[in-house]
């Protein structure tokens, strides 16, 4: 149906559609705005857990979500990028990182 023939409460549904739309990618540039500005924290001032040859296994942000892995973290732990990344650190590998619940059972 071409525009012309719609009525105008089609019409105005469509924008009314249209703006929620707006508004969710509008939400969705924020976090992923607020999530780089996390990762180029984290490169400045990374948290890390080393290998005695000093290289950086992974980073995560303040709320202890993964925000970077390198391959060998990938190979000793056998995970993947999918399984890691935006996972927080206690998640990881059956659980396995989860230090309180360990203490506790």
């Amino acid at each position: 149906m071409k525009d012309y023939d719609k009525t105008k409460e089609q019409l105005v549904y469509e924008i009314s559609k249209l703006r929620n739309h707006c508004a969710s990618l509008e939400i969705a540039v924020r976090e992923r705005k607020q999530l780089e500005t996390e990762i180029q924290d984290a490169g400045s001032t990374p948290r890390t857990l080393s290998k005695p040859c000093a290289s950086r296994w992974w980073c995560w942000n303040s709320d202890l979500k993964i925000l970077t892995a390198n391959q060998s973290f990938y190979d000793t732990f056998k995970a993947t990028p999918e399984e890691t990344i935006g996972h927080f650190i206690y998640d990881l590998g059956n659980r396995q990182w989860d230090i309180l619940s360990c203490a506790y059972s």
